[in-house]
């Protein structure tokens, strides 16, 4: 094994440095604070509508205690823990459920593990390309317990143990804007958030005001807020809310 010459936090500054500058975004990127990163957002910054969590490995061979690990590519492997039971997992599982074709929540990982590359990359421009991206849309829904992301800097995909199951790569380079065409109104992205995240008693109450959209998003935002400390700030024109909710 050889460990990783820098930190998870040099890589997410960067990294995030580097997606800024090349999309030329001029929406300020948010960071969660470290304590409400796991409890209320699940990812480490949201940059448009690009939500990232960032990882860092060290890079593994063939004496690796898990021979199995090194049989899926057959060559060193760097790895990451996905710890599917935790709310961490969860809140970036539902974020992506929540508009499929327009957020993009995704596991960021580098695909090399010195000081010196990273060095290189900065200089060059190119640690997006030296880097691994997993779409949380390509892990399964049912996901359970503690499992093991397997990957190299040469395969197009990676392999999710504890069942071998392959996790395509994805690609980051897609504009940061807003697609029109896929958004969903405010009222509909409410009437989903209730989907996801309540079928309690406040659900038929709040399910009361659907006929006064504007309200309806109100009593969903309150509810985010009061029962589960998650503060929902979608994007509108306070100007044209009452006329597009």
């Amino acid at each position: 094994m050889q460990k990783c010459g820098f930190s998870e936090t040099q890589f997410s500054f960067n990294y995030t440095n580097e997606f800024v500058q090349a999309k030329s975004i001029t929406n300020l990127p948010f960071f969660p604070d470290t304590v409400n990163e796991g409890r209320y957002y699940g990812f480490d910054v949201c940059v448009g509508n690009y939500f990232l969590q960032y990882k860092k490995s060290n890079l593994f061979d063939i004496n690796d205690p898990q021979p199995r690990f090194y049989n899926a590519f057959n060559s060193n492997y760097f790895k990451i823990k996905i710890k599917a039971d935790k709310r961490q997992f969860q809140f970036l599982k539902k974020i992506s459920r929540l508009n499929q074709n327009f957020n993009k929540v995704m596991y960021v990982t580098p695909e090399f593990h010195t000081r010196r590359e990273l060095k290189r990359r900065f200089a060059s421009h190119s640690i997006i390309d030296g880097s691994a991206h997993f779409s949380l849309n390509d892990f399964p829904d049912n996901l359970t317990g503690d499992h093991y992301l397997i990957y190299n800097d040469k395969d197009n995909s990676g392999t999710l143990f504890s069942e071998p199951r392959r996790i395509k790569k994805s690609n980051p380079n897609l504009d940061v804007e807003e697609n029109h065409n896929n958004r969903l109104s405010l009222f509909k992205m409410a009437e989903k958030i209730m989907r996801e995240v309540d079928r309690s008693e406040h659900y038929n109450q709040i399910q009361d005001y659907r006929n006064q959209p504007g309200e309806f998003v109100r009593q969903v935002r309150g509810l985010l807020m009061n029962e589960y400390q998650s503060l929902w700030l979608p994007v509108i024109n306070w100007n044209e809310f009452e006329r597009h909710v």
